[in-house]
């Protein structure tokens, strides 16, 4: 039986070992043939992708769609990994603990290094909450399974990933989780159904495919992050090896390659972040069809260009440094970043990654036999003290909570939103109801305060995140998402017929749907066209004028609340990080992204209220908390903000305080002013006419 092992220049050989062997015998024979299996078009193909992801990530809009390189290394995968066990198989020496230990010689090594040094640069430069959750992730990524973490801990309140510095050990750990079982189910079918290998490959990956556009509808983050919607990525690279078989004429390979190598490069440049997940399926074809044209003289200077060869040799190495160094210069910088800082972190990049590669990925690559124990005593207990370290940080960490520096607000934050009957009150018929999406809660002590000072009472229905109160639209999302969005917008207009309100306070990101730090557009409900910026921004201009007109049927009155800036980073990324790499005086930080359409809204609403001047109120929280395009931060102590957009209840009622005294008058007049007794009707979701007051008598 042949019997497999490597030169000391690490290219396989085979040589001949006794038939009754045992499978998973460790010592090869001498050896008889070699044969060598290197190919540079991969590396440079290896190198296309991980330069994609790269500057993806850096930022240059010119390769948007620059994480299809992932898609690609997966594809690569599936079609070295499954070559290397069918030989294997078929030459009789397949060793199912050899594989394991060289794919564990293969990625943890170098990986395992990433994580010790990101370890120790996060625990001196990010704040206690984010080391925190940091600290987690290290967990589930020293046991490759940190992509079903950063599933658990996807959706609206999820961290921003640029304050995860292993976010993108989630690729890797869903390479990990396929090598498991792989190999098992390749050598099964070699051994009981061979010749239907190539078929039960194409069955699973088709399967995988459908289930991955179908459920990307119903949880984008699924699909994106967990392994099953991602193994045809890898069945695309595995038939190649069947398609290899048979004869290929020079001129389809010229054409494959070329073709393969334009639709990878489109792809990179032309693909978004919300670019649906059926697509992918584009550069994972482009991939294989440069797999499969192989090094064609076309394109022979491409494939072997010194350059584009070494950088495919050390792309493993780029991958794993890039994301951290991109992080960590991102939250110490604090401030949006450069042009010219951005090519500065993709040549640190791959200058970090060239002595990882050579003295960590390289040197613990090869090995003896003889190595193994003492390998997997290494790193097993390096993944040991990552999993403990990890878990004693994510448990004992706890964020600091800066005191409050004004007194007036000291005494209030703490206090229930409800107190002798006035202010947010769990009642039927309130005088005043606040409505909205997770921009509502923030605003919620604020409006709370103000109703307590006036006597009044107010009720503050359930928000659904990511969903502002306008009529017939809803930021593009997952259809699960988007009906959620639908039915609490039938449920809030129920609401609002019921109750009878005198005031209707609206409060919403309004500019989720149409601004440039958000990856979603609003659409009209149940219609999956895609728009643009400028069409989104019409179609929210015109729904939301419907929305208050009909709110403000029966002699109702609406205030809208307008929003402060989105910021690039959450303040707590400056306010309470260590004090090792310096410190910034975060009250005068100006890191406002897309103010134009933060202006925009604001125009809108203002139009709004000029047209109903005795019937609408817009608050305009931006001249309080911005100079012009100037947004300090605090007022010199404690943050405004808990994340990007989201005030705290200090910084909400920092905002009551100083800003909320015109909103207190016209609350007052609204709720002097009686609700007319006739009846209006709106349309509901099934077409019936839902009543906006179901209780025409309440006063």
């Amino acid at each position: 039986m042949a019997e497999l092992s490597l030169n000391k220049h690490g290219v396989r050989q085979y040589g001949l070992r006794s038939l009754d062997a045992p499978l998973f015998a460790d010592s090869p024979v001498t050896l008889d043939r070699t044969i060598e299996h290197y190919r540079p078009d991969i590396d440079v193909l290896r190198s296309i992708a991980v330069l994609g992801v790269v500057f993806f990530h850096a930022g240059f809009h010119t390769a948007l769609g620059g994480y299809v390189g992932v898609d690609v290394f997966f594809v690569i995968s599936g079609y070295l990994i499954t070559r290397k066990i069918e030989e294997e198989i078929a030459l009789g020496v397949f060793s199912f603990r050899d594989f394991y230990i060289n794919r564990a010689r293969r990625l943890f090594p170098a990986l395992f290094v990433t994580v010790l040094v990101t370890f120790f640069v996060s625990s001196l430069l990010l704040a206690a909450d984010h080391f925190q959750q940091f600290a987690q992730s290290a967990v589930w990524a020293a046991l490759s399974a940190s992509n079903i973490f950063f599933w658990i801990d996807s959706g609206y309140w999820a961290p921003d990933n640029h304050l995860r510095p292993l976010l993108h050990t989630w690729s890797l750990s869903v390479e990990e989780q396929f090598y498991l079982f792989w190999p098992l189910a390749l050598y099964f079918l070699s051994k009981f159904a061979s010749k239907f290998v190539p078929t039960a490959l194409a069955l699973t990956g088709a399967l995988s495919f459908v289930a991955a556009a179908a459920y990307f509808r119903i949880d984008q983050d699924a699909v994106f992050f967990l392994t099953p919607f991602r193994i045809f990525e890898f069945v695309v690279g595995a038939l190649l090896v069947w398609l290899e078989r048979k004869p290929k004429r020079q001129i389809l390979s010229n054409a494959l390659s070329s073709i393969g190598l334009c639709l990878v490069i489109t792809a990179i440049i032309t693909f978004r972040p919300h670019t649906p997940t059926a697509l992918v399926i584009i550069p994972c074809v482009g991939a294989a069809f440069m797999i499969y044209g192989g090094v064609v003289p076309s394109l022979e200077k491409i494939w072997n260009n010194p350059v584009a060869v070494y950088t495919g040799r050390i792309s493993y190495s780029i991958y794993l440094v890039h994301w951290p160094i991109i992080v960590f210069y991102q939250y110490w910088r604090f401030n949006e970043i450069q042009q010219s800082e951005r090519i500065g972190l993709v040549i640190t990049s791959i200058l970090a990654a060239i002595p990882l590669h050579h003295l960590v990925e390289q040197r613990y690559r090869r090995g003896l036999a003889g190595t193994r124990l003492r390998f997997a005593l290494a790193w097993g207990s390096l993944s040991a003290l990552l999993v403990v370290a990890g878990a004693v940080a994510s448990t004992v960490i706890r964020p600091q909570i800066p005191p409050l520096s004004d007194p007036w607000i000291m005494e209030r934050v703490s206090q229930p939103a409800c107190e002798g009957g006035f202010g947010l009150c769990v009642a039927g018929h309130p005088d005043v109801v606040l409505v909205g999406d997770s921009h509502a809660v923030h605003y919620a002590p604020a409006i709370a305060e103000t109703l307590k000072e006036t006597h009044l009472r107010g009720s503050q229905y359930p928000m659904v995140p990511g969903c502002p109160f306008v009529v017939d639209i809803s930021p593009a999302d997952a259809s699960a998402k988007s009906a959620v969005c639908i039915g609490g917008k039938y449920d809030w207009l129920l609401r609002v017929a019921q109750d009878n309100p005198r005031v209707v306070i609206l409060a919403g990101l309004w500019e989720v749907g149409m601004g440039e730090g958000f990856g979603r557009r609003y659409k009209l409900d149940g219609d999956p066209r895609e728009l643009n910026q400028k069409e989104a921004q019409l179609l929210w201009s015109t729904k939301m004028k419907k929305t208050v007109d009909l709110l403000l049927t029966n002699g109702r009155k609406v205030i809208l609340m307008g929003n402060g800036p989105l910021v690039a980073n959450p303040p707590s990324a400056c306010f309470n990080r260590p004090a090792f790499f310096g410190r910034f005086d975060c009250s005068k930080m100006n890191v406002i992204v897309d103010p134009d359409t933060h202006a925009f809204t604001r125009e809108v609403l203002r139009q709004i209220e000029a047209s109903h001047p005795t019937q609408v109120f817009f608050f305009d929280a931006w001249p309080y908390l911005c100079n012009g395009n100037f947004c300090p931060l605090s007022d010199g102590a404690q943050t405004f903000y808990k994340d990007q957009h989201h005030l705290t209840a200090y910084g909400a009622l920092w905002l009551q305080h100083q800003a909320f005294a015109n909103l207190s008058r016209f609350l007052v007049e609204a709720v002097q002013t009686p609700v007319l007794p006739h009846v209006e009707y709106q349309k509901g979701q099934a077409g019936e006419e839902i009543p906006l007051n179901a209780d025409a008598g309440h006063n």
